[in-house]
């Protein structure tokens, strides 16, 4: 029963492991989908007619497209390729391709097209199994795809597909020391996904009828034995169907590999009856010693081992099996090699997810609010017409700081000092459009000017001053920055006598910040839509992965009216 438990949880297992790596593929998805200037790109191509290839339309979309893919898949080096394809099937790509157009449309045709797709409602994506990589003219690479649907207010604009490596999955599934068990996967349609060989239909077609009449039982592990047509022998089969990938993990070992130590005993007790009475209690203690002794470590060391930190309990769990156990020692082995790499592809799932993280937070600190550019240049084209006003120089020098500040993305982290100037050259911009309707003050200690904040901290705190502060005043607005040293840390506060945040929109920051802090996750799409871009909640996680726990934030509305924001940092 422990063989067999054995091979439930390697199912289970690998699995887990596909749908992690599902999930990365389609983490990356949402990252194409969510940016702002590939769907403004695909928009502008909507209907575009792609003979018409020199067109600014089309060279601008392709340089803002291509960029944008290179940057969100950098992060992911078992990604082969990041695509887009338009509802003309324009295509684009992260990495370089060497085909035709012709030919890319007409193997494009061949396998998918976006207004074709099946578009099941519950299902935000679909999976395409292994296939030749159609971009590369020579030594084309195996992969396998996930593939999402753009929409568009006039319905389907586009279609992204995230390519993997197929070697993922070899490597996945390859923990079969001995050569004994063999693994398959097949998806909801029964096409094989593993392995990819042109005989594994006919290896596998026994296990597909039998997973045709056990598909009422996908959502729960079976196990079963069932008669291989191919190899003509008896086989235990263990499998595992996952909902979010809709794949099926087949785990299958010769019922002989199972039975064989339970003949071994069998024969050895004919032995004894044979010596003779005055030798069985001997003969017998010592086949039992040699027999359970092994099965006994085997339960001991999987019972002990931990399946959160992929450790073993007991340190000290270090059992040798002798090459007679042969059987014991290769599930002895086959789980160090499972646990090995299960623990390795967790670690390399928490880097990705860290790396998603950077990624996607640089993006974010790329963007700048475009209204404010417009004002700003309003202002200076008004003020241009009057010769000699000494005005219009201090208002370049603030932009031109502003500007030059914002979009440094290769610099994740400031100065509290650098916030503070920039914060200084954006309310200085804004006081020459408000004039005496604006009033504000940053008062931070010196002390705190080499200490270090995320870039574009400070700014889109002061942003909602004026978002959610300017409804219904008719006194002028006042701003209050103040930076503190306290005695167990330091704290920066920014409040204003504006109307306050609604309370519905505060309830739904401070409820995706608990959410955060809680579970470090990734925000998801509708949690994404109340942030408006560089917004309190993205300034929070931020801020949240520099400092860790040493974080305090606190946001709400003043009793005198207006907002107070609260960032206090405890010392290390």
């Amino acid at each position: 029963m422990n063989k067999i438990k054995d091979m439930n949880n390697i199912a289970v297992m690998i699995s887990e492991q596909l749908n992690l790596r599902v999930k990365e593929m389609n983490q990356i998805s949402y990252g194409v989908l969510a940016n702002t200037y590939v769907r403004q790109a695909l928009l502008f191509l909507n209907g575009y007619n792609y003979d018409n290839v020199n067109s600014r339309i089309y060279l601008d979309a392709y340089d803002m497209i291509t960029d944008n893919l290179f940057t969100i898949s950098l992060p992911f080096p078992d990604i082969d390729r990041v695509n887009v394809f338009t509802d003309q099937n324009i295509f684009f790509s992260n990495k370089y391709f060497n085909n035709s157009s012709a030919i890319i449309t007409e193997r494009l045709l061949a396998r998918v097209k976006p207004r074709d797709m099946p578009i099941d409602n519950n299902a935000e994506f679909i999976l395409v199994g292994p296939h030749l990589d159609e971009w590369v003219e020579y030594n084309r690479p195996i992969v396998f795809s996930l593939q999402r649907i753009v929409k568009g207010s006039q319905g389907i604009i586009g279609l992204i597909e995230v390519q993997s490596k197929y070697e993922i999955i070899n490597e996945l599934c390859n923990i079969d020391n001995n050569g004994s068990g063999r693994i398959y996967i097949i998806d909801k349609q029964n096409n094989i996904i593993y392995p990819f060989t042109k005989t594994a239909r006919d290896r596998i077609g026994f296990y597909l009828k039998w997973s045709e009449k056990n598909k009422h039982k996908n959502n729960d592990n079976v196990v079963a034995n069932i008669y291989d047509d191919y190899t003509k022998t008896k086989q235990v089969v263990a499998s595992k169907y996952s909902d979010y990938t809709g794949w099926t993990v087949i785990y299958a070992l010769p019922e002989t590999f199972i039975t064989r130590p339970i003949y071994r005993v069998l024969g050895f007790f004919i032995v004894i009856g044979i010596l003779g009475a005055l030798l069985s209690f001997f003969i017998a203690y010592i086949i039992a010693s040699y027999i359970y002794t092994p099965l006994r470590q085997l339960k001991h060391k999987v019972e002990n081992f931990d399946y959160h930190s992929f450790s073993f309990k007991d340190n000290d769990i270090n059992y040798n099996f002798s090459k007679a156990d042969e059987e014991i020692a290769l599930l002895n082995n086959t789980f160090d090699t499972m646990a090995q790499k299960l623990k390795k592809s967790v670690e390399e799932t928490i880097q990705t997810r860290s790396k998603i993280q950077k990624s996607y937070y640089k993006i974010l600190q790329s963007q700048i609010n475009p209204h404010f550019l417009y004002n700003t240049i309003s202002i200076i084209s008004i003020m241009g017409r009057k010769l000699g006003d000494k005005k219009i120089p201090d208002i370049c020098k603030k932009l031109t700081y502003l500007l030059k500040y914002s979009s440094d993305i290769n610099e994740d982290y400031a100065t509290v000092l650098e916030e503070k100037d920039n914060l200084s050259s954006y309310l200085g911009l804004l006081k020459y459009r408000f004039e005496h309707r604006l009033e504000y003050a940053i008062q931070i200690d010196p002390r705190l000017d080499n200490y270090l904040l995320p870039r574009m901290t400070l700014q889109p705190f002061v942003e909602n001053c004026f978002k959610h502060g300017l409804y219904g005043m008719k006194e002028a607005i006042k701003i209050q920055v103040e930076g503190r040293v306290l005695d167990q840390g330091w704290e920066i506060v920014i409040q204003d006598n504006g109307s306050g945040i609604r309370e519905d929109v505060l309830a739904n920051i401070n409820e995706s910040i608990a959410l955060y802090h809680h579970s470090d996750t990734l925000l998801d799409d509708n949690q994404q839509r109340k942030t408006n871009g560089l917004g309190v909640l993205n300034t929070f996680i931020r801020l949240r992965i520099l400092f860790g726990d040493r974080l305090t934030f606190k946001i709400g509305n003043r009793p005198e009216g207006g907002t107070e924001v609260v960032i206090r940092i405890k010392n290390e």
